[in-house]
């Protein structure tokens, strides 16, 4: 399951009881973003990173961010903010991932 990091770009996941890492640094425009979006991208990163082992499973995404739980799963009134949860959601609309924020 993705966990987003508190350093930005981070992904960790356990899977199979052991627990993994993926990396990628944010560019210029990504981390100029608020802290939410940049909350989200790590989420989607996660989930794009361990794709393979998370393709038809529940995954349930905890977060430090209450915010961006909520917007993971309810979209938000930012088109920022909407526009990445629409993003999560069609990743794992399209690879059969079932995703929980906490």
């Amino acid at each position: 399951m993705p966990v987003a990091s508190p350093v930005a770009g981070v992904a960790s996941a356990s899977i199979a009881r052991s627990t993994v890492f993926s990396f990628k640094p944010l560019t210029s425009l990504e981390s100029g973003l608020d802290s939410n979006a940049r909350e989200l991208l790590a989420n989607l990163y996660g989930l794009k990173s361990f794709r393979a082992s998370l393709t038809g499973k529940v995954v349930k995404v905890f977060t430090d961010s209450k915010n961006a739980a909520s917007i993971s799963t309810k979209g938000s009134n930012s088109l920022c903010l909407h526009a990445l949860a629409l993003e999560i959601f069609a990743y794992c609309a399209a690879y059969d991932i079932s995703l929980e924020a906490e």
